[in-house]
């Protein structure tokens, strides 16, 4: 996979795949290799110092929302994280998953507002399928850290959040402001500008 050149202090959201495989996170029996990637996702972030904001792992992707320290900082994450996860993959089923099959694109955000927006639809994606009714439910998510109580490892975007904290209060407007319309239409153009394609949000993205 290509190493993404990012510049340091700017948020980006980014779009994770593998070809090799079908569906990148395949598990027919439980839901270990969902949460491997999370696991290795988690551990390396202090390593390569990206400040994770947002995330969604999906059957067929990863959507992550972060800012890198250092214009290398999130190639080499997800280089790392894709190669343990590769790994795993080979020793429970012994199919091998290359570096080349390993896809990432990413997208540079402008402005607080319109990282909120992204960061919405990260999570809006298993409420937007139809795979959850509360987007609290998919446990792949930073939902929950965002809305509810903070995960230690994922950092808020100061910029973003602040938005709405100058509004009124906090997490509670936040997920005011995750209630207040975002439709599968907005969604599908979103993902567009990220060269998602529509299969993202399609059943077959999810077990």
């Amino acid at each position: 996979m290509k190493k993404d050149n990012h510049l340091a202090g700017e948020t980006y959201v980014v779009l994770v795949k593998n070809h090799s495989c079908g569906d990148t996170f395949f598990d027919d029996v439980d839901d270990a290799c969902l949460d491997y990637y999370q696991c290795r996702l988690r551990y390396h972030l202090t390593v390569y110092h990206v400040s994770l904001h947002a995330y969604c792992l999906l059957k067929s992707a990863a959507l992550l929302l972060l800012t890198p320290a250092t214009p290398l900082g999130t190639g080499r994450l997800l280089e790392a994280v894709n190669a343990r996860y590769s790994e795993y993959y080979e020793q429970r089923f012994r199919r091998r998953l290359t570096p080349q099959s390993w896809t990432s694109r990413s997208t540079r955000l402008r402005g607080h507002g319109q990282v909120l927006e992204y960061q919405r639809l990260v999570e809006s994606v298993p409420l937007i399928s139809g795979l959850v009714r509360h987007p609290g439910s998919h446990h792949w998510t930073s939902y929950c850290s965002n809305a509810l109580s903070s995960a230690g490892w994922l950092t808020p975007h100061r910029g973003a959040m602040g938005l709405l904290r100058r509004a009124a209060g906090g997490r509670t407007q936040y997920r005011e402001f995750f209630e207040s319309g975002f439709d599968a239409v907005r969604a599908s153009a979103l993902l567009r500008n990220l060269g998602a394609e529509g299969s993202i949000l399609s059943a077959r993205s999810y077990r």
